[in-house]
């Protein structure tokens, strides 16, 4: 479902790091295996008649579609082997869809596990198949990042809930479980809600407000005793009266919920919000990888936001043996440029498919031709085994992740662009303890710079072929502390203990021969500047300290001041 307003996340997948300390690994409660519960009841087979049955035929999902932000039945895939705990293995599980869902997160969901030993049954919308259990007194639910329309203000929240102690099939406010919201990373607030019998499942609904400008809540479900099942996770939009309202706007100023996701001022239609997240190489930690605004009427890229920590070259600098051009699994291919092959998915294929190279196609004054180019280098995502689809690495290939590549300066007598050079400071030169924060970006200055997809030279695909527009200018911004071994939270620090940068580079979509060698430093700008040049659009790195995207200092940034010198 499209996405109207935003979020990074983005959400951009799962996100483990929330600080410019190092990337954390995600919680693992314990050693033990997640077990079955042992008080619940057997398969209640047929149904039962509900206590206020309404209409017991219709158990058809009871929410219009346009307005639904989150909505998991958790049935992606059937569990097998028993359950499996939901912060490791939720990416697996989650079928989220809405309008807000790109970038959820269940990484922080603790002592709570997947099943489908005892299945929802009756209330509308029901879906069967998988449940959440908590199993335990301190189990919790816990989704992340969840997208909220700035327009909207009023939801509600609603999910199927079992709960089975002691011969009783009840549930209780209070006594069952407990609902918090966190608007981004602020402090929880509980919220009152009610609950409605259909049989064996009871089906639980909560109406709350959120004021201010927040774009982003967290929802957790805990619960109070530990045997409790949770299934069809819902929030919606809805007019129906607020039962409390929760107010965030001072904390969601003092912290953002990443340090490294824009936070948006000037919302289109045209934005789509994605987050992507996968293991690392070595230690198999799943980390969030980047999060994304794409243009989809531009078929192009907005930015692309993620994190640098020396856990995403557990793979080293290792590309694939061949590039693994795919499209982004959360667009439709009317959303993204069409640049992979049509074969995409048998990669390293066997036999190349007659469109293994499809690229933009060219302006009508050009002599040469758009390449695929990276925001976030596929560098910097290492995948270790050249023979060994790493997902880390692949995701980088997203169309998600590529804009069409004509840069006006080569830098050097090799041809070297800047932006080259400053992809090669980044994990050389400017990685750190703490976490460094990057955004890379397009603007687009000339909506007459149209260009058609799924082309080979001049050759379009028939029926798929659209036109996608070419950015005027590149731009990387960078944030990171001074020290960069303070192991703080970006927002913890004060505004001299950490430094911020950026970098703009014009393109040269007519390929019109000029290739004047101009000094990088002509390039550098401050991030506040970016944020004016690229029309105030996007608040970029809207966690940092007061005045640190107001000014740089070259040498503050290893290796920069003498690559500015030597040009």
């Amino acid at each position: 479902m499209k996405i109207e307003n935003l979020l990074v996340a983005l959400c951009v997948s799962v996100f483990a790091a929330y600080s410019c300390s190092p990337i954390e690994k995600p919680d693992v409660p314990d050693s033990e295996t997640p077990v079955p519960d042992t008080e619940s009841p057997e398969d209640p087979g047929k149904p039962e008649t509900p206590s206020d049955p309404g209409n017991p035929d219709d158990n058809s999902f009871p929410y219009a579609e346009s307005d639904v932000i989150l909505y998991d039945n958790f049935d992606k895939v059937d569990v097998s082997g028993g359950s499996q705990y939901v912060n490791q293995s939720w990416a697996t599980y989650s079928n989220a869809t809405g309008w807000g869902a790109s970038a959820i997160d269940y990484g922080k969901s603790a002592y709570s596990s997947f099943q489908n030993n005892f299945t929802s049954i009756g209330y509308p919308g029901a879906s069967g198949h998988n449940a959440v259990s908590l199993n335990k007194n301190t189990s919790l639910l816990s989704v992340q990042n969840v997208r909220i329309p700035l327009d909207k203000r009023n939801f509600k929240l609603a999910f199927g809930l079992n709960s089975y102690v002691n011969g009783s099939n009840e549930v209780k406010e209070g006594e069952t479980v407990h609902i918090f919201v966190a608007g981004g990373t602020s402090g929880e607030i509980e919220i009152p809600w009610k609950a409605k019998q259909y049989q064996k499942w009871f089906y639980v609904t909560s109406d709350f407000a959120v004021a201010g400008d927040v774009q982003y809540i967290n929802v957790t479900v805990k619960s109070a005793f530990g045997n409790a099942k949770i299934d069809d996770l819902t929030l919606v939009v809805t007019s129906d009266a607020p039962s409390v309202t929760l107010d965030f706007t001072e904390k969601e100023q003092e912290q953002y919920w990443l340090p490294e996701i824009p936070k948006v001022i000037n919302d289109s239609p045209d934005y789509k919000y994605i987050s992507h997240s996968a293991t690392t190489y070595r230690t198999k930690q799943l980390v969030r990888n980047y999060s994304a605004c794409y243009n989809t009427r531009y078929h192009n890229p907005m930015w692309v936001a993620y994190p640098c920590h020396e856990i995403y070259w557990e793979g080293g600098y290792t590309r694939l043996v061949k590039d693994p051009w795919r499209p982004d699994p959360e667009m439709s291919e009317s959303e993204q440029s069409i640049i992979y092959p049509s074969n995409w998915n048998s990669w390293p294929w066997d036999s190349e498919a007659a469109d293994n190279y499809q690229y933009w196609s060219s302006l009508p004054t050009m002599s040469g031709y758009f390449t695929r180019g990276h925001l976030m280098r596929s560098a910097e995502r290492g995948c270790g085994n050249k023979y060994i689809l790493l997902d880390l690495n692949a995701q980088t290939f997203y169309p998600t992740n590529i804009a069409p590549e004509a840069y006006m300066y080569a830098a050097n007598a090799e041809g070297e662009t800047h932006w080259e050079q400053v992809e090669y400071l980044l994990p050389n030169k400017w990685r750190c303890s703490d976490t460094l924060f990057v955004v890379a970006g397009c603007h687009y200055g000339d909506e007459n710079l149209i260009v058609y997809d799924a082309t080979y030279g001049s050759n379009k695909t028939d029926g798929k072929s659209k036109q996608c527009l070419v950015p005027t200018a590149r731009y990387k911004i960078i944030m990171r502390t001074k020290a960069g071994n303070t192991k703080k939270k970006i927002n913890e620090c004060t505004a001299d203990e950490v430094m911020a940068i950026g970098f703009w580079f014009p393109q040269n979509p007519n390929f019109d021969g000029t290739y004047e060698i101009r000094p990088l430093s002509e390039f550098i700008y401050s991030v506040s500047e970016i944020e004016q040049m690229t029309g105030g659009t996007f608040n970029f790195f809207p966690s940092a300290p007061e005045g640190v995207k107001d000014s740089y200092n070259i040498a503050d940034w290893p290796g920069l001041s003498d690559l500015c010198k030597n040009q």
